[in-house]
């Protein structure tokens, strides 16, 4: 019984143990916050683009339909911070056509949204763009937008439409 108390007590003191030694360390942070190179014109924050109706045997010559133009405009750039800037376009991938933009509503089936650049660089969901340089002032950045069906015989008819934002980064 005396043996069974003695470790009871170990126990005791051993799950207690002794409290951890201590140390306070500061870690200072510091940094500038910086006004945005350029300020995005109104007319571009929110943009709808509409493609006229599209008739299904016309991928069947030419897997991308007639582009739509559309631009991101740029204004009151400062090139104190820097003087580019890197475009990314963000929205949900198709999985039919890889680097293209999925549509996110409608009934319609085998087509995508594709993007490109004023000089035919592909536009990939998530992926940063080659960077622009950017001018004092005002900028005009300008692309074009795709329907795609590369595959002619998946393609349904219906309507289509899907989301993308963009984000820019300066440099």
């Amino acid at each position: 019984m005396k043996t069974n108390a003695v470790i009871s007590a170990l126990i005791t003191v051993l799950a207690c143990g002794q409290y951890p030694a201590r140390a306070s360390v500061d870690i200072n942070y510091r940094g500038t916050l910086v006004a945005d190179a350029c300020q995005l014109s109104t007319d571009s924050a929110e943009q709808t683009i509409e493609f006229p109706d599209i008739s299904v045997s016309a991928f069947k010559r030419n897997p991308r339909s007639a582009p739509k133009k559309f631009a991101l405009t740029l204004l009151e750039c400062d090139l104190t911070a820097g003087n580019l800037v890197n475009v990314t376009f963000n929205g949900q991938e198709s999985r039919e056509q890889p680097g293209t933009f999925a549509m996110t509503e409608g009934n319609s089936e085998g087509v995508a949204i594709a993007l490109e650049s004023e000089d035919g660089e592909a536009v990939k969901p998530s992926v940063a763009m080659r960077p622009n340089t950017l001018v004092q002032g005002r900028n005009v950045l300008s692309f074009r937008a795709y329907i795609q069906g590369n595959d002619y015989a998946a393609i349904k008819e219906g309507q289509f439409s899907s989301s993308v934002n963009f984000v820019l980064e300066y440099e």
